[in-house]
């Protein structure tokens, strides 16, 4: 589960990674922002995207479905039941692929999979806290979420939603502030990060460098 380049036209990577670059792009803009304020825009959007990436890896198990809407969960448990109980046909390939595994095909195209749907960063957030929203089990554990965390989520989700969403318009944003969103939020993505379940799958220098960046974003003033 590593970044790989195929080709010149391919980026492979996976939810940890992509936290990780996230979050390398989150410290290259603050690095930067005392001379180029317009990086803040930069910062948060990195920022935010770090954190769904954080919360996915957080929440999703064996089953994959951690990270799902309730609808859409609900949808691949009936599919999963359906195709152990024998009622999905399949054609199962004469010839193993490389990995020495018989891949195989749905028998009948009419047959639709679900459709895959993330949860909302909102829904993903309470269920970093509270165990009774969770989709899945065996995963990252109850994260104390502190009022500061939320009061950061709740306005890092505004300034996201107003940078992708926008109407043509002039923005006046106050910056005071983001120091403090960096911090709260860079100190959640810490407590997910100590866990020793979300990044299970990466390098141990990928972690560790998950953990310094977090760090360093947390003691933001």
């Amino acid at each position: 589960m590593n970044a790989s380049v195929a080709n010149e036209n391919w980026l492979e990577l996976d939810e940890g990674l992509d936290t990780l670059y996230a979050l390398r792009h989150v410290e290259l803009c603050l690095c930067a922002v005392s001379k180029k304020p317009e990086l803040w825009k930069w910062g948060a959007l990195a920022l935010h995207s770090a954190l769904q990436g954080a919360m996915v890896c957080h929440l999703n198990g064996s089953a994959n479905v951690g990270f799902l809407s309730e609808k859409s969960a609900k949808e691949w448990f009936a599919w999963d039941e359906k195709d152990r109980a024998g009622e999905i046909p399949w054609i199962i390939d004469d010839e193993p692929d490389e990995f020495g595994f018989r891949t195989r095909r749905l028998m009948d195209q009419g047959i639709k999979r679900p459709t895959t749907y993330m949860a909302a960063p909102r829904e993903l957030f309470k269920r970093l806290s509270d165990e009774n929203k969770r989709i899945e089990g065996g995963v990252g554990a109850v994260i104390n979420v502190t009022d500061g965390q939320k009061w950061a989520f709740n306005r890092l989700s505004e300034l996201r939603d107003e940078f992708t969403h926008f109407k043509p318009k002039g923005w006046s944003i106050e910056i005071s502030g983001f120091p403090s969103i960096v911090a709260e939020i860079g100190a959640l993505i810490l407590s997910i990060a100590k866990d020793d379940y979300p990044f299970r799958h990466l390098k141990e220098s990928e972690l560790h460098e998950i953990l310094r960046i977090a760090s360093r974003l947390s003691q933001q003033s």
